[in-house]
């Protein structure tokens, strides 16, 4: 990736159910939090607490980024935003926004796209989603936004997620030799970068990620020399 993501992007991360999204989203904030950087995790997908566990398991000690990673779910929000008016798109961004100044935070972690659509209860247009995804920026954030829908439907569906962030990381699961299932990772693209398109297979290790190349051919048409 050319040295990482910009300062002030919005990336996408997309893959299947199973593909690690949410652990790669939240390993990227709780590395930052150990090296002082502030970062805010809010998971429409499932509780604060469950979260948390589940990635203690995977080798991340909360302890270690405790004093600066804010982990938030809608309970967070109802508790801390009761008696706000306005739609629940509208609350949440005022809670991102409220947290960000309060917590001078830096890094910002959106799980999902999909549940944060749900909780609006309706479609939104492509200027809905810049303006979504600008607003990220005018905060100041660099932004993660994690997204469950297929990459091909992402190409041409009507909200242009895919064409309105600044970088999006694709998340494949391939069956292997003895029908192991391997895990793969791409960037598909990131403004501003010089970046390697290629496939590379990931593998979680102890508490961190590991990349190599592909076990195998690929089957999505990407050259992997």
């Amino acid at each position: 990736m050319a040295g990482g993501v910009p300062r002030g992007s919005v990336l996408l991360i997309n893959g299947p159910a199973g593909s690690m999204k949410t652990t790669l989203a939240y390993h990227m904030l709780h590395r930052a939090a150990e090296n002082g950087i502030r970062g805010l995790f809010f998971s429409l997908e499932q509780s604060r607490d469950s979260l948390i566990r589940q990635m203690e398991g995977l080798g991340m000690d909360r302890q270690g980024s405790l004093s600066n990673l804010i982990v938030a779910d809608l309970v967070e929000v109802r508790r801390s935003m009761e008696g706000q008016k306005g739609d629940w798109r509208e609350i949440i961004m005022r809670f991102v926004s409220t947290a960000v100044d309060e917590n001078s935070i830096q890094l910002f972690v959106l799980d999902s796209f999909e549940s944060f659509m749900a909780l609006s209860e309706r479609s939104f247009s492509r200027a809905e989603v810049k303006d979504l995804f600008d607003a990220f920026r005018d905060m100041g954030l660099t932004s993660i936004v994690i997204s469950e829908t297929p990459m091909a439907s992402l190409e041409s569906n009507e909200h242009m997620e895919l064409y309105v962030a600044d970088g999006a990381l694709e998340l494949a699961m391939v069956e292997g030799n003895e029908s192991r299932i391997q895990r793969w990772l791409r960037c598909v693209k990131l403004r501003g970068a010089n970046v390697d398109t290629r496939y590379y297979c990931l593998m979680h290790q102890d508490s961190g990620f590991t990349m190599s190349p592909p076990m195998g051919r690929c089957p999505f048409g990407s050259s992997l020399d």
